[in-house]
């Protein structure tokens, strides 16, 4: 008896391997037979796209990601291993996940297309899956954009992230919902650094989870950029996919590209896997900007059901207190100082709940919003609270004044530019090709964008001349910023303008031919904006400007000086811009040069813009008009 016994507890477990390998060898067989791998929710799953030579390969760089050695390009093998590792015996305790745990959205697709038969392939549970999933507890998506924020490189052309609802949350209460954000993982503080590495692929790009509240306190409160949620219509199954996939992707990473797989694009396969019918991340080889892929989103039919404006809270600050008469205004103004508070009490009590909020708001403000602060800070934010607190009365609603400031993100013109024009300079005619891969000009059509701003990278503009039958690189920008925020007392924001590429030294020569230099230049300075019906904005900055090429003496100079200018949009298709200044070249090509521009735009249509500028640089002069399509 005990001799069968021992035979029994040998063979039993051979035969169920036995059992399990021929079972194994029919799900890969039939995997073959349907042709699973090419399967586009399959290829979805891995990441796979065609490059430019016509051959598959997946996006994803964490090599974890793949359980064959060529499954970064080989759909059909990691299916096989993945298959194999299913098979895997449960681990020997909780902490460790089983391969079905590691990919649950795998597990769920295979298992749907290949029927699997839960007594030769038990379902392994997954304690962390389960925990994870109940913690998130998501019933709803909404597509968060948070708009441009040019003071920082890594969200100049605004950002895209999900918003996970919790059904615990009911809606009422969205702080309390998680979010699905993509982002590079650097701790890189120089901004050249960041946009250099991130255009080259430098950084790891990694999926990650967090509070809904913390991400409006990053982007309402510190850095005042306004949030649109646009709800998304997912199913129950659609969402249960979607955050399957989601936690697949947390171990690993995607080198990080700026302008190609970035935050915005690597939410488009994320939820072409929810819901495979889709087809979002196509067309975008080259560049994929935020607002963009929003509208690609915005475009499959019935998948945006809503759209809500979060404004930023400043423009909350500011509507408050617009609401204040002068000698409010300065009350709040002493109450936001270090030292004893003022007494409210010869305001009316009507008055005084408006008059300990906006004291709070401007506190807040002039420290940056921060999580953390002195001890002293601290205690006067609670003193403030305190006295806020002692008035029953409700503060007037600005809810509607700050809605008011915003405009959705899609209304904006597409981000591309091609233009064609012509023109002439000391005294031979020429003709003109313009590309710009992005974003926005001041003199471009305005809504959607940041007033007083444009973002230009990657422009290259090309020059025949006609008497000398040459073509030449005229500009080709890298990187060209410029931010006109009109000075508030309150916000206290600089203007400041930044250009990196190629240019030309338009003072070396009276011809436009030769002059092409390596150019580096910007500058800071203030900015205001006119009262009346016809507001302008005045700005005047103190720039320097270093060169470097044959064009120079020392094949370098370096100066500095300053510039005004004014820009007028007050009439809606047309925009106008003129600016001059002088710049003095102390060292390598030393000379003082002068330059004045006056540029104007109009818009024809939403797509089609006629623009004109004059330009004098020392004594060379031209003028040129243009007719511009945005693509």
């Amino acid at each position: 008896m005990r001799r069968s016994l021992m035979f029994f507890l040998f063979l039993a477990p051979l035969a169920l391997r036995a059992a399990d390998t021929a079972y194994l060898d029919a799900l890969r067989e039939r995997a073959r037979a349907n042709a699973l791998a090419d399967d586009p929710r399959w290829r979805a799953l891995l990441h796979m796209k065609k490059n430019w030579r016509g051959r598959w390969g997946s996006s994803v760089d964490g090599k974890d990601f793949f359980l064959s050695p060529r499954g970064t390009a080989d759909a059909a093998a990691e299916l096989d291993a993945t298959l194999v590792a299913f098979f895997d015996p449960p681990p020997a305790d909780t902490d460790t996940l089983h391969p079905q745990g590691l990919f649950p959205a795998r597990y769920d697709y295979l298992k749907e297309a290949l029927g699997f038969d839960g007594t030769r392939l038990p379902e392994i549970s997954s304690p962390r899956l389960e925990k994870w999933r109940q913690n998130l507890d998501v019933n709803g998506v909404s597509l968060v954009f948070a708009t441009a924020y040019l003071n920082n490189p890594a969200s100049m052309f605004g950002h895209t992230f999900l918003r996970l609802h919790r059904r615990g949350a009911g809606g009422a209460d969205p702080l309390l919902d998680y979010t699905a954000n993509f982002a590079a993982v650097t701790g890189e503080t120089n901004g050249l650094a960041f946009a250099v590495k991130g255009l080259l692929g430098g950084y790891p790009g990694k999926f990650s989870t967090h509070p809904y509240y913390m991400k409006i306190q990053q982007y309402n409160n510190m850095e005042n950029r306004d949030l649109w949620e646009f709800d998304l219509a997912l199913s129950t199954a659609q969402i249960r996919r979607l955050m399957d996939h989601l936690w697949e992707m947390g171990p690993t990473y995607f080198d990080y590209f700026f302008l190609t797989e970035n935050c915005s694009y690597q939410l488009l396969p994320l939820l072409e896997v929810a819901i495979p019918e889709l087809s979002l991340s196509g067309g975008f080889s080259w560049k994929a900007i935020p607002v963009d892929t929003l509208r690609r989103v915005l475009a499959a039919p019935g998948l945006a059901t809503a759209r809500r404006g979060r404004p930023a809270q400043l423009k909350f600050i500011l509507a408050r207190r617009a609401l204040l008469s002068p000698t409010e205004r300065r009350w709040v103004e002493r109450a936001s100082r270090p030292g004893p508070l003022p007494s409210a009490e010869a305001f009316p009590p009507e008055r005084r709940a408006l008059l300990w909020e906006s004291a709070y708001d401007y506190y807040r403000l002039r420290h940056k919003f921060r999580r953390y602060g002195s001890p002293a800070e601290e205690a006067m934010e609670r003193q403030l609270l305190l006295e806020r607190s002692r008035v029953p009365a409700p503060a007037p609603d600005v809810s509607s004044a700050a809605l008011a400031a915003l405009e959705p993100p899609e209304v904006s013109h597409p981000t591309g530019r091609l233009g064609l024009g012509t023109g002439r300079g000391a005294g031979q005619g020429f003709e003109e090709l313009e590309l710009r891969t992005s974003l926005h000009d001041l003199t471009d059509p305005s809504p959607g964008f940041p007033r007083g701003s444009r973002l230009s990278m990657f422009t290259v503009k090309l020059r025949y001349l006609n008497e000398t039958n040459r073509a030449s690189l005229e500009r080709g920008t890298l990187v060209d910023i410029f931010s006109l925020t009109p000075w508030d007392p309150w916000a206290r924001s600089p203007s400041w303008r930044f250009f990196m590429g190629w240019d030309r030294a338009r003072d070396r020569f009276k011809k436009p031919s030769g002059g092409s230099h390596f150019t580096l230049n910007g500058g800071s300075g203030l900015s205001a904006k006119t009262p009346g019906n016809w507001p302008a904005i005045l700005y005047a900055r103190i720039d320097a400007d270093a060169g470097l090429g044959g064009v120079f003496r020392e094949n370098a100079r370096v100066g500095w000086g300053g510039t005004g200018g004014v820009l007028w949009a007050s009439f809606s298709p047309i925009k106008i811009s003129a600016e001059g200044g002088v710049i003095h070249y102390a060292w390598g090509q030393v000379d003082t040069v002068t330059r004045w521009t006056a540029t104007a735009g109009w818009s024809l249509t939403p797509r089609w813009l006629l623009r004109t500028e004059f330009s004098r640089t020392g004594i060379y002069q031209e003028a040129a008009a243009s007719l511009n399509y945005f693509l």
